[in-house]
């Protein structure tokens, strides 16, 4: 089963990234957003049928659409668009999926009945021979060298601190937060566009994303998060959105990143991320000073400048006496989940970790662990 490589796809709530296990990188990012293109199969006049388009060299085509966000928070919200773009991904793979095991990572870690759905639709509408979905935070450690430690995984819709010994996550004192990168995008979009309106376009997402990637960054001390708050800063940058529109950027707009660390200063409710961190780990037992001792970064809501330095400094602040944490900030850490996956596909022992085809016709959705 196992001598034909595994397909490896990673789902977030910005991208899917998927490829061939033994690499070092995803091979194929698809933005987890679906266009609704209107067709008619005829000349004959009839009532309009809507054709999905997905994939980002189709981005021309989903800019001018109505448009849908397939993940939410970590949650599919749209399975039969989850479906298109897994057929997509096997297109542009050119994968059969009844050929190839398949690694899927990315969902809430207590998130049932979405891995008994996925395993329905890989193993009866797909056929696949054989189905592993992975724990992103798990994945993320491993694909970091270590199987001990604390991963914060920051992405676009959720901040989620799994504390892990051995390789396997301690549960009960992992804490899921939904915070995430999206939320800076809607605070500079309510700043600089419209107070009153949602993100409900991709385009307009788009925007605001290319704003925090140019722009944004994290402070990385006390001094500079004070100075930065200061309303009455008059360093200003601008920046031309692709519809034209001139936006000016303050330094304020430059550090709304810093809701990440302390969602109260941006009257968001949660506790400050260090302090989340620290109750993790000590909540996990007595293996904690092992698993504080390490906080693997992943995600990349974690890629903004100063975003180490700062969560390193936070923790040293409030450390118990025993120890301090050393911030493992790795330049490839938006693929760590990815990374981990394909480094566990090619073991020996993934194969015991799988659903079968033949285990799935018997227990059915029981199969699903």
């Amino acid at each position: 089963m196992m001598e034909k490589p595994c397909l490896v796809v990673d789902i977030g709530s910005a991208y899917c990234k998927a490829g061939w296990n033994g690499g070092n990188s995803p091979s194929l990012r698809v933005p987890s957003v679906v266009a609704y293109l209107p067709f008619s199969e005829d000349t004959r006049p009839r009532s309009m049928q809507l054709k999905p388009v997905i994939g980002s060299s189709n981005l021309s085509i989903i800019k001018e659409l109505p448009t849908e966000f397939v993940i939410s928070r970590g949650a599919i919200t749209n399975w039969d668009a989850m479906e298109f773009m897994w057929h997509y991904i096997f297109d542009e793979l050119n994968n059969k999926p009844n050929d190839h095991p398949i690694l899927i990572t990315g969902l809430l870690p207590k998130d049932e009945q979405s891995r008994q759905r996925i395993t329905e639709i890989m193993m009866e509408t797909f056929n696949v021979p054989s189905l592993h979905i992975g724990n992103q935070a798990e994945l993320a450690l491993f694909g970091a060298g270590l199987l001990t430690g604390t991963v914060l995984e920051c992405g676009a819709g959720l901040t989620h601190i799994a504390p892990i010994f051995g390789g396997q996550v301690i549960s009960n004192s992992a804490i899921i937060c939904e915070l995430g990168g999206l939320d800076i995008s809607l605070l500079l979009y309510k700043s600089l566009i419209n107070k009153e309106a949602e993100m409900k376009h991709f385009v307009q997402r788009e925007a605001m994303e290319d704003l925090k990637e140019k722009f944004c960054y994290v402070n990385k001390t006390p001094i500079q998060e004070e100075s930065s708050s200061n309303t009455n800063s008059t360093e200003v940058r601008f920046s031309v959105l692709p519809d034209g529109q001139v936006v000016s950027l303050t330094e304020k707009h430059l550090t709304y990143p810093n809701v990440l660390f302390k969602p109260s200063q941006f009257d968001l409710p949660g506790e400050e991320l260090s302090d989340q961190i620290l109750k993790s780990a000590l909540s996990s037992g007595w293996n904690f000073k092992s698993i504080f001792s390490n906080v693997v970064l992943s995600g990349g809501s974690t890629l903004f400048d100063g975003f180490p330095e700062r969560l390193f400094r936070d923790l040293c602040r409030i450390r118990p006496g025993f120890r301090s944490s050393e911030v493992i900030s790795w330049p490839n850490r938006i693929d760590l989940p990815w990374i981990g996956g394909s480094i566990l596909s090619c073991l020996s022992s993934f194969k015991s970790c799988c659903i079968t085809r033949e285990k799935y016709n018997e227990e059915g959705k029981d199969a699903v662990q």
